[in-house]
């Protein structure tokens, strides 16, 4: 079953090294105890299904 918790949210910056050092350790956490979100971040999947799930910045 697909994960809804706010640290789903936060996966891609997880994954990219741009959160913050509490926040990272939030996640970090999470991962660690939810096999979902522990798949996606070993397999690089994040929170958004594609790249239209995101929202262009100008």
């Amino acid at each position: 079953m697909p994960c809804s918790s706010p640290e789903r949210e936060l996966l891609t910056f997880w994954l990219a090294g741009s959160l913050d050092a509490g926040e990272a350790e939030r996640v970090a956490r999470h991962v660690a105890m939810c096999d979902s979100c522990r798949s996606d971040a070993a397999n690089g999947r994040t929170g958004a299904s594609s790249s239209k799930d995101y929202e262009r910045c100008t």
